[in-house]
């Protein structure tokens, strides 16, 4: 009789574990039917209670070794990029980008979505029409912004951060005193001097942030487009063209890759401007980053970067200095790197300016 107990509840025992095992099975199974409908009707991560992101979190806590949940972000993924090219055909853009941004967070090595958003990471067409002449377009992109610490001549101030930036458009060249000089006759002000040097094509000189705000601002009203001078951010990003090197050349800056002081002379090899475009852009196509004039930006300086103040323009009202770029024909080659920030009020023979178009 007790050998009879003992059997059925062994069988008992043995009953319960089957059923137990194939309850999960048969759960499995329903969640598996569940993913392929939510995928084929782009239930992605919505509706809230229906959606194949939510169908995966359900997926791992009863099989935590599914193959589906290793192959399912990326077919979410594949969904997205879908959507996000037909909405790029119907010009909806911020829709493409969102579908983009979805994409790459569940398979960020996804081929075509980082080929979208290379694409969108550039202006529009629409945009681009309305671009001044002389104006390169900047993709959209992140950068790290500073110099390393083992870069030679490496100044204080150039800590080393992560920057991100929309698209914007710049001056292929800086600001020359044929397109000052139209400024200065328009609006009764007087010619800036050109130091005996020689004016149109070489880069305008002896001039004060406030004067090159200003002529953006005339620039503005004249064209309907909105100029500016650029960030500091902006200057940097668009001058390093996705280097990581001290100068767009590499690690080194000679004079015949730019007009400079390279032999720390005050006034040799050439001690002037040259006219702008002399010597080799940059890979983003920009004429003289390094040397030939300081280039004023719209950042009051912060040594240690604080508040962000190198990514926004100041009001005019501040008094603060603000922030010089790329140094000049009288500056050392380590005062030209990329990184290196220079920082003054007032106006100079060195100094002069390249603008920035919104977009």
């Amino acid at each position: 009789m007790l050998l009879m107990i003992r059997r059925s509840m062994i069988a008992l025992l043995l009953c319960c574990s089957v059923a137990a095992a194939a309850a999960p099975s048969a759960s499995v199974r329903s969640l598996e039917k569940q993913f392929e409908r939510q995928i084929n009707a782009y239930f992605l991560t919505s509706p809230a209670k229906d959606n194949a992101q939510r169908t995966l979190q359900a997926l791992k806590a009863v099989s935590p070794n599914h193959r589906l949940l290793q192959r399912g972000p990326k077919l979410i993924a594949a969904r997205y990029v879908a959507l996000a090219k037909k909405s790029l055909q119907k010009a909806r853009r911020a829709a493409a980008q969102k579908y983009t941004d979805k994409a790459l967070s569940f398979d960020p090595k996804h081929s075509q979505a980082l080929q979208l958003q290379a694409q969108l990471s550039l202006p529009s067409p629409q945009q681009l029409a309305k671009l001044g002449n002389g104006m390169v377009p900047i993709p959209a992109g992140c950068f790290r912004m500073g110099s390393p610490e083992q870069e030679q001549h490496r100044s204080a101030g150039e800590r080393q951060h992560d920057v991100c930036l929309g698209s914007f458009a710049i001056g292929k060249h800086e600001v020359t005193y044929a397109q000052f000089d139209r400024y200065s006759d328009a609006t009764g002000l007087p010619r800036l001097p050109d130091q005996g040097w020689g004016r149109r094509n070489r880069p305008v000189s002896s001039i004060s942030w406030q004067q090159a705000s200003g002529y953006a601002k005339w620039l503005s009203t004249q064209t309907g487009a909105q100029y500016r001078l650029p960030t500091e951010a902006e200057w940097e990003y668009a001058a390093r063209a996705n280097s990581d090197f001290a100068f767009h050349t590499g690690d080194k800056l000679t004079r015949r890759q730019a007009n400079i002081n390279a032999d720390n002379h005050n006034y040799a090899p050439r001690g002037k401007t040259q006219p702008v475009g002399r010597f080799p852009a940059n890979r983003w196509g920009l004429f003289d980053v390094h040397g030939n004039v300081w280039e004023w930006t719209c950042s009051t300086y912060s040594r240690d970067y604080g508040g962000k103040n190198e990514q926004r323009c100041q009001s005019e009202a501040e008094s603060s200095t603000r922030v010089l770029r790329g140094g000049s024909w009288y500056s050392r080659p380590s005062q030209t790197r990329v990184a290196y920030r220079g920082t003054a009020l007032y106006a100079d023979t060195n100094r002069g300016f390249r603008l920035v178009q919104e977009l």
